[in-house]
């Protein structure tokens, strides 16, 4: 028969709990996974299965006591960090957003872009003289 002692199962938990629950900080967070779109249970399956895979290569926990007030504090310090590295990932996506504004505002086609980006070409920066309304607008045409 399979004994398992406390000692293991706080080992256990705790070797998967935190790094699950970073993950889950930064999925909260992140601007791809945070999204609507992509359902409850696929996020939850997917940090469950990062965490089964990064958990290998982690450093062993410290020994702390599952029920505990220190563990309960590692756990929420966990959260804050992957809700952190979330929101870093949502800033650097948003100065990048901002850079392609501004560069499409200065070149005069960021009303194209923000009203008919289809008429705008995938990833032009100009607007084409075929584009019609968005080349008479801005252009003189």
């Amino acid at each position: 028969m399979l004994t398992i002692s406390d000692a293991q199962i706080n080992a256990l938990v705790s070797m998967f709990i935190w790094p699950f629950t970073r993950i889950v900080g930064l999925f909260l967070a992140d601007p791809f996974y945070s999204n609507r779109a992509i359902p409850r249970r696929f996020r939850a399956g997917f940090a469950l299965m990062l965490t089964v895979l990064l958990v290998p290569v982690l450093p062993p926990a410290p020994a702390v006591p599952v029920v505990s007030a220190a563990y309960f504090a590692i756990v929420v310090q966990q959260l804050l960090i992957g809700l952190a590295m979330g929101f870093v990932m949502r800033l650097a996506l948003a100065a990048v957003e901002m850079a392609r504004h501004d560069h499409f505002r200065a070149d005069g086609a960021g009303f194209c872009h923000d009203v008919r980006p289809a008429a705008c070409g995938a990833g032009a920066n100009h607007v084409e003289p075929a584009d019609g309304v968005c080349h008479a607008a801005f252009h003189g045409v």
